[in-house]
């Protein structure tokens, strides 16, 4: 018994301070710990953000700098975001430094920007996975490098507002794929969810990512959605483990080519409206509905539900996680517009 009691307080602990990094923390970190985002391409957009964890006794003004490829847009005591130039090609690579009472965190940059190459997907990942509260380990984040070199992705990111709205309009019309991420979920406006639809309705994908696990983006995600046929609900699941897929849980489509076991934890389900809709991945524990939903428009458009917490942590959890990801997210580029 008293055996069983450290080794649960000890998990206990464990968790409370990965949740909580700050609480009893003596050094300054960052996250996430450092912006290694891979494969760029010429003249996309990126932008990334930090959080500063310092020392609760630490005080004074912050201070900011950063290599000439990083721009930094905004400077705030619990967040700092950058953008950065991609119009030279070949490597970056560099430190952000940031200072406060003669104590400096440093964050190591580095990238690769390559030409654009005509018929590759370009992708516009909004909300994450570069940004202040996504991850205090950057090797999160390695499936998504992978993802985006093995499928060729040319990916733009927003972790940030301008002037109010989340997504510009040239930008999506450069763009064959959205993906809306939790934390952009929950701050975008009418405006934007108009411009979303729009971007929609003139042939592009919108994977949407929203769970209970984030309160109030189902609700949001709603307002997406269900205009096409998907309707995301919260989940009353309580547990915390692993769910598998079983047998006839996938269904044989395209998106779903090569993936043959799937797993999930804290799922959300996604009811299909109308006939519009069809499911690409069900569960037990949800028999009349898909966790993973898809919609088509007469204009070639898509929408996609996916009903997990913190995707670029789902698609860790195997390679079969990883590979659909990969196509859910691979497409035939629209035409110009």
């Amino acid at each position: 018994m008293m055996k069983w009691a450290r080794s649960s307080v000890c998990h206990i602990t464990g968790f409370v301070l990965a949740v909580a990094p700050c609480a009893q923390q003596q050094t300054a970190i960052a996250s996430p710990p450092a912006l290694f985002f891979g494969t760029l391409h010429q003249h996309n957009l990126v932008q990334a953000s930090v959080h500063p964890h310092w020392p609760k006794d630490l005080t004074g003004e912050q201070q900011v700098e950063a290599p000439p490829f990083v721009r930094v847009l905004r400077s705030r005591p619990n967040e700092i975001v950058f953008a950065i130039r991609t119009s030279k090609l070949g490597p970056l690579h560099g430190s952000i430094s940031i200072r406060r009472a003669g104590v400096t965190i440093d964050i190591p940059v580095r990238a690769v920007v390559l030409p654009r190459v005509a018929g590759q997907t370009r992708v516009l990942v909004a909300g994450a996975p570069w940004h202040g509260k996504s991850a205090l380990d950057d090797k999160r984040f390695e499936p998504w490098r992978r993802v985006v070199a093995s499928g060729k992705l040319q990916a733009h990111y927003v972790v940030a507002e301008t002037d109010g709205r989340w997504f510009d309009t040239d930008v999506l019309q450069q763009v064959d794929v959205v993906v809306l991420c939790e934390r952009c979920l929950r701050r975008i406006g009418n405006d934007d969810a108009l411009v979303l639809q729009g971007f929609v309705c003139g042939g592009g994908r919108l994977v949407v990512c929203a769970s209970s696990f984030y309160v109030g983006t189902i609700k949001q995600a709603n307002e997406l959605t269900e205009p096409f046929g998907l309707r995301m609900n919260e989940s009353k699941l309580r547990q915390l483990g692993t769910i598998e897929t079983g047998p006839g849980d996938i269904a044989e489509h395209a998106l779903t080519a090569k993936v043959e076991t799937l797993l999930f934890e804290r799922p959300c389900p996604t009811t299909l409206i109308d006939d519009r809709a069809e499911s690409l991945v069900k569960l037990d524990c949800f028999p009349e509905q898909a966790v993973i939903a898809l919609a088509r428009t007469a204009s070639g458009g898509e929408v996609i539900t996916i009903g997990v917490p913190l995707w670029w942590t789902w698609i860790a959890k195997s390679k079969d996680n990883e590979r659909l990801w990969r196509n859910l997210l691979t497409r035939k580029p629209r035409p110009p517009r």
